[in-house]
């Protein structure tokens, strides 16, 4: 079974982690619901490395929720206003693509974790909350 670059982040972490087409990957930290509710009120983070990238050398998660703007804005001087851009994130070379629910960051796998780290470190001040893809689900439909 392939992990993601986080895979032990998310174990330490106490996710309930499940597979899912050939990957293991975390359903949830808490609830399904009070995941979903928490990023709806403000910002998530989730760890969709498995989604349509079988082999690749990048990480990917999304920062959903009302405060994703404000959150990866004080992470990166790229201009979010465009559907993609490519620089820095956390100092870590990005590619940043707007999603339906916030936006998708793509790192090379050796800085998934420390740039998922500096996330959750700026998003402190919105209470952000990891979010796996139970509470993803609820949030796309």
């Amino acid at each position: 079974m392939k992990r993601s670059a986080l895979h032990r982040w998310h174990e330490k972490a106490g996710a309930t982690l499940a597979e899912e087409e050939g990957w293991c990957v975390p359903l949830r930290y808490s609830s399904a619901e009070s995941e979903a509710r928490a990023v709806s009120g403000s910002v998530g983070i989730c760890d969709l490395s498995h989604i349509h990238e079988p082999l690749s050398p990048y990480a990917r998660f999304l920062i959903a929720g009302p405060n994703a703007r404000a959150l990866l804005s004080k992470l990166t001087s790229l201009n979010l206003d465009t559907s993609t851009a490519f620089g820095a994130v956390a100092h870590v070379r990005s590619l940043v693509t707007r999603d339906k629910l916030g936006f998708m960051v793509m790192v090379p796998r050796d800085y998934a974790e420390s740039v998922w780290e500096a996330v959750l470190d700026a998003g402190e001040e919105f209470h952000i909350t990891p979010f796996g893809l139970e509470a993803h689900r609820r949030l796309e439909s």
